[in-house]
């Protein structure tokens, strides 16, 4: 059972500990991550909010086991409508999975995930290394290497520039992975610190200046 996360009010800073809570809620005790989900997710976050985001994950859980509707028209309504270029990226993915072009054999190390990240962006219309690094956020948060940056990280770092080039991609992940360990030296009270993806996280919440919100919804455990 997750641990209800308590509101915090915009005066206040988001603690680490709270963002591990939300980042907790992507993992389920007694599932298994399916990949197929976590690049659905990860793809319908393009321009969207969180908490649409999560809705739409769960229309997507019911094509885990069965194939996508034939007609296109009737998973863009019942997903309240997205993106030509974000829907036929969810058929792509769907036809790459089953062939067993993508997948999450990613390695553990940044260097083996970068790799990884640049085969995925290759094969996948529609998707970048934002979104294929969130996929893997979302199917092994703790083992995820590779940051995920958006408006709010550039934003953070007075960067107005909103498509990266892979060259600026990388060296903005050098800069907040750095940033990261920083927080984690000056504020982390367990020993060990806390995992990547919960440093950034909580960067994030904090340029946001928003409650933290759980990322249970867009969960690939099943």
């Amino acid at each position: 059972m997750q641990t209800a996360i308590a509101p915090v009010s915009l005066e206040e800073t988001v603690t680490l500990e709270q963002t591990a809570r939300a980042m907790d809620a992507l993992i389920v005790p007694g599932k298994r991550p399916n990949g197929k989900l976590a690049f659905w997710n990860a793809c319908l976050s393009t321009r969207n909010f969180l908490k649409r985001n999560c809705s739409q994950a769960i229309i997507m859980r019911q094509y885990i086991d069965r194939p996508l509707p034939l007609n296109r028209d009737e998973l863009h309504a019942q997903l309240g409508g997205v993106l030509g270029r974000t829907l036929n990226s969810l058929y792509e993915i769907e036809r790459l999975w089953h062939a067993g072009i993508i997948h999450f054999n990613c390695g553990s190390t940044f260097e083996e995930q970068s790799t990884w990240r640049d085969s995925m962006c290759a094969a996948i219309p529609g998707m970048g290394m934002k979104t294929v690094s969130f996929a893997l956020h979302i199917y092994a948060p703790y083992e995820c290497e590779l940051l995920t940056i958006d408006c709010w990280h550039l934003e953070r770092l007075h960067v107005d520039c909103r498509t990266l080039r892979r060259k600026q991609y990388l060296a903005y992940e050098v800069e907040i992975r750095n940033d990261c360990w920083t927080l984690d030296t000056a504020e982390a009270a367990i020993d060990g610190g806390y995992p990547l993806v919960v440093l950034a996280a909580c960067l994030w919440f904090r340029v946001r200046r928003q409650e933290v919100a759980e990322h249970g919804g867009l969960s690939c455990y099943v």
